[in-house]
């Protein structure tokens, strides 16, 4: 069976510009909800204390190392830590299964001596194995500050 479609168009072209921008704002504000529904989904699940090795201790008590996943799968590592062994490839701690990723993958992070009247600062390579291990990529100079902020990555489903 034919059904009538019915059609309705602006007489002139500026109503027409005008319904245009109605609907981009309309489109606009219903991606605005899927995104932020999105974010919503993948909130992070409860922050875990990892087991450091090799000496490495937390930073203080309101900076502690953590890390967490949440539910579109992406692992995020904070907080900061000091003191440990300063050789290439020292494994700080592992990640239990489920928080590991698929591949190597390879971050840079702060490393400081905390010293304010003589400061030093580099940057440092972390990196983490497919079997969860997180090491230092390269020697650093400084014990008394190592950041992990900003270490994001997907973990292996």
């Amino acid at each position: 069976p034919i059904e009538n479609i019915t059609i309705e168009y602006q007489s002139n072209l500026g109503g027409l510009v005008n319904q245009l921008i109605e609907d981009v704002a309309d489109a606009e504000n219903r991606l605005d909800i899927v995104e932020s529904s999105m974010v919503r989904k993948g909130e992070s699940s409860e922050f875990i204390t990892p087991t450091l090795l090799n000496g490495w201790v937390a930073f203080d008590n309101n900076y502690s190392p953590n890390f967490t996943r949440d539910s579109l799968g992406y692992v995020y590592i904070d907080g900061a830590i000091k003191n440990g062994t300063v050789t290439r490839r020292t494994s700080l701690f592992v990640l239990p299964i489920g928080y590991r990723p698929k591949a190597y993958k390879t971050f840079i992070v702060a490393n400081d001596n905390q010293n304010f009247s003589n400061y030093g600062h580099t940057a440092i390579e972390i990196s983490i194995s497919p079997d969860g291990n997180v090491t230092l990529g390269s020697a650093i100079g400084f014990v008394e500050y190592l950041s992990l902020d900003g270490i994001i990555f997907k973990a292996d489903e």
